[in-house]
């Protein structure tokens, strides 16, 4: 599972950056205005609702994830959250996860 969990990184880096890439440069290198068009419509409005209640909850299960397993490591999600989004964070978390497992398993 650690390598579909690293493909979706790759791809949850790529996909998104060039959209974004693709707005900011049909748009301009305005941020705030890059960032008010994700409230332009409602299923925009439902998309962001979506995205923000599913990353908290993600961020949630992470942080009680890592403590009951002892996931080092974690952390490496909240600037991935911020630097890409939960496309990257996510499967950044479930890989490091998976890795970290699979190591204690071979050691037993």
């Amino acid at each position: 599972m650690k390598y579909v969990y690293l493909l979706l990184m790759v791809l949850g880096t790529v996909v998104p950056w060039y959209f974004f890439g693709q707005a900011l440069f049909v748009e301009g290198l305005s941020f705030s205005e890059f960032v008010a068009s994700w409230s332009t419509t409602n299923g925009a409005k439902g998309a962001l609702a979506d995205l923000t209640f599913t990353g908290i909850a993600a961020v949630i299960f992470a942080i009680v994830d890592a403590q009951r397993n002892n996931i080092k490591r974690w952390w490496l999600m909240l600037p991935a959250i911020f630097l890409v989004g939960f496309s990257l964070a996510i499967p950044m978390y479930l890989y490091i996860r998976e890795t970290q497992m699979e190591a204690r398993e071979a050691a037993h």
